[in-house]
Formats: structure tokens, C-alpha cells, sequence
């Protein structure tokens, strides 16, 4: 018997994702606290974010902890 194919409306239990999604609270927090509304500045700061560039890394406590993780 063939196995379920996903169609995109449901998600097949054990089948393979090609999608990799970026999610960040405290990014989101900032943005919102900034007020920043414009959808391609918000898109902008997630993909930057997801690069490892994030704009609020200076004073994001999540980024200073996982970058203690990989700085000698």
C-alpha cells in the first residue's frame, strides 16, 4: 500500500519538511515595543535575525547567552 502524500492542508506523520522557519519571541517583542508595523522592515529583521545578524543583539539576553556558547 502506498504511503499518504501531503497536499500543503494537512501534515503527514513522518514525512520529510523541506521548511526551515525562523522564530524568535524576543525579536518579535522588540520589533512590537519599537512599533515597527511596515511588513518588509519586519520581514527584513526576521531574515536578518535568522542570518545571525539580528539587529537587537546588543541588548537581547537570549542572543548573549547563545553567543557566550561559541565565542572562546
Amino acid at each position: 500500500m502506498a504511503r499518504p502524500v501531503s497536499n500543503g492542508l494537512f501534515e503527514v506523520n513522518g514525512a520529510k519538511s523541506d521548511e526551515n522557519g525562523f522564530g524568535c519571541m524576543k525579536l518579535i517583542e522588540f520589533l512590537t515595543k519599537d512599533g515597527i508595523t511596515d511588513w518588509d522592515e519586519w520581514h527584513y529583521r526576521h531574515n536578518q535575525a535568522s542570518r545571525g545578524e539580528c539587529h537587537y543583539s546588543d541588548s537581547c539576553p537570549i542572543y548573549a547567552k547563545t553567543a557566550n556558547k561559541f565565542l572562546s
